[in-house]
């Protein structure tokens, strides 16, 4: 290594170093090379054409899509992760040798870089024996977009290159193609790396061994540039000047808010009082953009870091109330030490309460019961039938967003019916099926399980001489066959409760 070059090196280094920030230019610790991130400035409207599986998976994180064409949808992006050149010096850098160099990028597929780095050989050909990292990485800024061709909409390209042996850093490859041009193709041959079968494919034999992309899956790719745009996104905004819509004051965004449905900008200090007042007086539902024809919600992440994690404990706790407040598949746990929020089934009537474990009826707030009816009291029923009944429309909303409007109706037509029942049919003495009797004799025999018994007395009959019951000068019933209002008429048996 001869002094020039060792010179040279050292000066394209500190130079980079000054000019750009390590976020860019990160030098190595020997200064022998480095790693430049070259950040590409895209179009104002530029957006990634999603397809498949890719239009679900940007759902799920909430971001707005819009309509592409043939099904697709459209993501609006403002940043794309950076093309990433690694460089190492030869020792007869810049007098002979170019910088051996890799190419990485997590958005562009193999083949486009495989262009980049054909491109940046050229450069170096055309200013052979001069510092080169400085017209690369602006040629790789300045003309990436132009030379491949990229344009709104991006549509995502994966595919995976296997290779038998990593690639070394170096310019090798670039040593290997001068050799073949020179006609040493059987040392040549020697040199290659051997190529997996991927890159034996004719399809792939254009591809540059040190062009990489650099992503795990292309199930991530899509997740990676969400991210990627939504942290450049808040670095330019923390790094830029905002004039406060409510005090006027000029501060850096990074002392900002910025509410994302209408992008409009205050400092956290008039945010942080605003919000801390509505949650105290319970207006949860109010932590809205302070612009009175705005209506911007502020993310749950922006609310706790403004008023705290004790008060935004406060906060979540009075969201959910309200919110519980509002759904008809919530009811509360009856127990009285409980009271937690419990998901109902629509469709069934059992509800298990998740903090003690209560299994009740969703109907009666009663221990779960099964099949049987609920038990509510007679008198409650027709106290409530009557205010229903004789009320206003706003009585009326009242008691069914008090009992359900559902289940206060289905409890007053049980009502109904139970009363029917009693009044036009008896209870089979056995299995307790409710019978009417049309006409006929007192004889019955129940439908369900076929036992004869007396309509009169509700005795269970002989199935060998029914009719002894009624031919007995004993019985109560003697000679009331076909008698209705006997002295052994059905006795009531009410202890208080309606069954429903």
């Amino acid at each position: 290594m001869n002094s020039e070059d060792t010179e040279a090196q050292a000066d394209e280094v500190t130079a980079l170093a000054s000019i750009y920030e390590e976020r860019i230019f990160v030098a190595d610790d020997d200064n022998n090379g480095g790693q430049f991130s070259v950040y590409l400035e895209l179009p104002e409207e530029f957006f990634l054409k999603l397809e498949g599986p890719l239009i679900q998976q940007a759902k799920k994180t909430g971001l707005k899509l819009a309509e592409g064409d043939d099904g697709s949808a459209l993501l609006r992006v403002s940043h794309l992760p950076p093309i990433v050149l690694n460089f190492q010096y030869p020792e007869d850098y810049p007098s002979k040798s170019a910088p051996s160099f890799t190419l990485s990028c997590k958005w562009l597929s193999v083949d486009k870089l495989s262009q980049l780095c054909s491109h940046l050989d050229r450069i170096w050909d055309e200013n052979r024996g001069e510092v080169i990292i400085f017209q690369w990485t602006q040629f790789l800024t300045d003309e990436s977009l132009g030379i491949l061709g990229i344009q709104s909409p991006l549509s995502l390209d994966f595919r995976r290159v296997l290779r038998s042996n990593s690639v070394e850093a170096s310019g090798s490859s670039r040593d290997e193609r001068t050799d073949e041009a020179s006609g040493n193709d059987s040392e040549d041959q020697n040199k290659r790396t051997p190529l997996s079968d991927s890159e034996r494919d004719p399809n792939l034999s254009n591809l540059d061994p040190r062009a990489v992309q650099d992503i795990g899956s292309g199930n991530l790719l899509l997740l990676t540039l969400i991210e990627h745009n939504r942290a450049e996104r808040q670095r330019v905004f923390d790094n830029s000047l905002y004039s406060c819509l409510v005090c006027f004051c000029e501060k850096l965004g990074s002392y900002c808010i910025n509410f994302i449905g209408c992008n409009h900008v205050y400092c956290k200090d008039c945010v942080r009082g605003y919000f801390q007042v509505q949650i105290e007086e319970g207006n949860v539902k109010a932590l809205n953009c302070p612009d009175t024809e705005c209506d911007s919600p502020a993310m749950p992440s922006q609310v706790c870091e403004l008023v705290g994690k004790e008060l935004f404990a406060t906060y979540d706790r009075l969201l959910l109330q309200r919110t519980l407040e509002g759904m008809d598949d919530i009811v509360y746990c009856p127990r009285l030490s409980c009271q937690c929020p419990v998901m109902r089934d629509k469709e069934s009537t059992i509800a298990v309460c998740s903090a003690c474990a209560y299994p009740f009826c969703v109907k009666c707030r009663m221990a779960y019961h099964g099949v049987s009816p609920c038990r509510l009291r007679k008198e409650e029923i027709l106290k409530l039938r009557k205010e229903y009944e004789e009320g206003s429309v706003e009585a009326r909303a009242k008691l069914e967003q008090h009992f359900g409007k559902r289940v206060f109706r289905e409890v007053l037509e049980e009502f109904e019916s139970q009363k029917w029942k009693e009044e036009n049919s008896k209870e089979c003495p056995k299995c307790h099926t409710n019978i009417e009797k049309i006409d006929g004799c007192n004889k019955m025999a129940c439908s369900q399980c076929r036992t004869f018994f007396c309509w009169v007395c509700l005795k269970i009959l002989s199935h060998s001489v029914p009719y002894q019951h009624y031919n007995d000068p004993k019985s109560r019933c003697f000679n009331q066959l076909f008698n209705v209002g006997g002295p052994a008429a059905r006795a009531a048996d009410d202890d208080g409760w309606l069954f429903v």
